[in-house]
């Protein structure tokens, strides 16, 4: 078993790779799905069963996975968590760039919760832009294809 400060990069690279370009719905960033008014999400990381459709469940999905891998990377076993969630909302609207071009969007924020079986407690957070799906501005991913 690594050591426990360890589990601080592990939350790191959790949110890193949650928010990254590669979380996809349809062959579109995940994200741009669920704003405006769909975005306050509590992903349970320990569990198993799927919970929601469409673009909530891409969301538990890629959660769940992106957080099992950076255990796997670090040494970390599940059963050395008690407790593991993140929380993904939408905290204030903001300008940035979609697809080139100056868009509205909002200020999303992920913050990962994680208990060990110590009772210590890690937490790290993450704030990003996200404007709304607009097919006109973004390319679908090749992954995302369907052939």
């Amino acid at each position: 078993m690594p050591p426990r400060a360890t589990m601080k990069s592990v939350l790191h690279g959790f949110l890193g790779t949650l928010r990254s370009r590669y979380a996809a719905h349809e062959g579109f960033w995940l994200f741009g799905f669920l704003v405006p008014d769909r975005l306050r999400r509590d992903v349970d990381l320990r569990a198993s069963g799927l919970e929601a459709a469409g673009a909530e469940m891409s969301l538990d999905r890629r959660a769940r996975s992106a957080f099992a891998d950076q255990l796997r990377k670090h040494g970390f076993s599940r059963d050395a968590l008690k407790a593991a969630r993140v929380t993904v909302e939408i905290i204030g609207r903001a300008q940035g760039m979609q697809g080139g071009i100056r868009a509205g969007g909002f200020v999303v924020r992920a913050t990962a919760h994680v208990v060990l079986d110590s009772g210590r407690v890690y937490q790290a957070v993450t704030d990003f832009f996200v404007a709304p799906h607009d097919p006109s501005r973004e390319q679908r991913s090749y992954r995302g294809r369907t052939a």
